[in-house]
């Protein structure tokens, strides 16, 4: 069975804990997803919802102010049963895939469809 490494998405879009909460919101919308991964340095920090962003409104606030703990993700060489189970117990339709959870570099994002296609193989 892959790994979710050899499934994510590699050039997925993260946000800037700098970035004002308007930006995440508009980048959210333009990607068609509800979470977002705030990255700086290349290291996982913190999500960022479409329900929190929202509630934020289009204020001048930044991402730092509103995003969650970075508590949901996968490490790239997890198998992809466990991600989908993980995925399923979360309600999470995308996680963040990083490297270790010591060094938590953001690599990508796994999809539950990338999984299912996997799968259907």
């Amino acid at each position: 069975m892959a790994s979710v490494g050899e499934l994510m998405q590699k050039h997925a879009v993260g946000v800037a804990a700098t970035a004002k909460v308007s930006n995440a919101v508009r980048l959210m919308k333009a990607a068609h997803v509800s979470l977002m991964p705030v990255v700086e340095g290349g290291r996982l920090v913190g999500l960022v919802t479409k329900e929190v962003a929202s509630i934020s409104g289009n204020s001048t606030r930044l991402v730092s102010e509103v995003m969650l703990k970075p508590d949901l993700f996968v490490e790239e060489g997890m198998n992809i049963e466990a991600a989908a189970d993980l995925m399923i117990r979360r309600h999470a339709s995308r996680v963040p895939v990083i490297n270790n959870r010591n060094q938590m570099l953001f690599l990508g994002i796994v999809t539950a469809s990338d999984i299912v296609k996997e799968m259907k193989k």
